[in-house]
Parts: structure tokens; C-alpha cells; sequence
């Protein structure tokens, strides 16, 4: 179920995130253990008109960033296991820059790390409980929190975003959280 749930949530945020760039799913980072980031959004498009679904979804991912899609409250191991895949992906990145650069002349990249958004369908109190900078972002909807200045992490708690007709924004987002939260945004 929980694996059904995941590819389902990939695939909405896919093929809707598609309208914004590219997105590559199950992307390898080359390491010995090979971990692998659940989406890989490389912000390509900006469109001059976003349709109501989309507007979130443009504030959220600005930039280039990597999704990470929970089927239930994120557990701190996971949460650590995608901060490695953070900074593992960030080395890869850098290392591509090297790669496709002439040698620097000045002190190496300060390449920051990709943002990580970390989608989840419930509540992960333990993360609040661990890092208490965890916060709301005031420019965004209920249910969107930051992890604080120098981060990169973005947390979505899917069954805390608004609802209701006016809630257009939160509608993909909703279609990824858990079956009552789907059947709720379906309704």
C-alpha cells in the first residue's frame, strides 16, 4: 500500500511539475550506496499565466529542487537519510560544474546545496519536536513550514493544507496525502 501510495504521489507531482521544467524520476546519485532522489526538478519554464493549481506549486519550487514524497509522517531516520541524499546530490552537482568548467583561477565553488522538499501526509512530530526552528512560512498556506535561514528544506504536511473550493492552489499537493485527504480534495 505504502509503495502504491508513493508511486501514485511521483506521478502527480511528475506529470504536473512537468509544466515547470524537467523532471527526472528515481534519479541515481553517484555514490557507493546509491541513494535515490524521489524527484529531481530542474526549474526550466516559467509561464506567464499559471493556472490556479500550479500558483503553489511556482512559490514552492522557484528553483531547482529535489522532492522527497512520504506516505505517512516523515521519521527522523528518513528525514537524515534525505540530508544525505541533499549534500550527496550537491557534491554530484559540483562535481559536474568542474567537470564542464575551466580550472578556477580563485577558491572553489561555494555551490549551496539543491532546496529539499520533503512531502509529507501527516504531522512528523518527532521532526518538530527535534528541530525547533521548524516554522511556518507566513507567505505561504497553512501546512508549509521552513526549516530556517541556510537550510534549503522546505516540509510539506499534506493533511494540514487548506481545503475547500478556495483552496485551488493546495489541490495536487492534497491528491498526494493519504486516501481521506484524497477523497476530501476529490470532493
Amino acid at each position: 500500500m505504502l509503495k502504491e501510495h508513493d508511486e501514485r504521489a511521483k506521478l502527480i507531482a511528475e506529470q504536473t511539475l512537468d509544466l515547470l521544467g524537467e523532471v527526472q524520476r528515481e534519479v541515481e546519485i553517484p555514490t557507493a550506496d546509491a541513494p535515490r532522489i524521489d524527484l529531481w526538478l530542474r526549474r526550466l519554464h516559467r509561464p506567464a499565466a499559471l493556472p490556479g493549481f500550479l500558483r503553489l506549486l511556482d512559490a514552492l519550487f522557484p528553483e531547482d529542487a529535489m522532492i522527497e514524497v512520504y506516505s505517512e509522517a516523515i521519521r527522523l531516520a528518513s528525514f537524515h537519510d534525505s540530508l544525505h541524499k541533499q549534500y550527496a546530490w550537491r557534491r554530484h552537482l559540483l562535481q559536474k560544474q568542474r567537470d564542464q568548467a575551466p580550472p578556477p583561477t580563485a577558491e572553489p565553488s561555494s555551490l549551496r546545496p539543491p532546496w529539499l522538499w520533503l512531502l509529507s501526509t501527516g504531522r512528523p512530530d518527532t521532526l518538530f519536536a527535534e528541530y525547533s526552528g521548524l516554522r511556518p512560512r507566513p507567505d505561504l498556506p497553512a501546512g508549509i513550514y521552513d526549516f530556517g535561514s541556510g537550510w534549503r528544506i522546505g516540509l510539506v504536511v499534506i493533511s494540514e493544507l487548506p481545503t475547500g473550493p478556495a483552496a485551488i492552489e493546495t489541490l495536487v499537493l492534497r491528491l498526494m496525502g493519504s486516501p481521506a485527504v484524497q477523497r476530501a480534495a476529490l470532493a
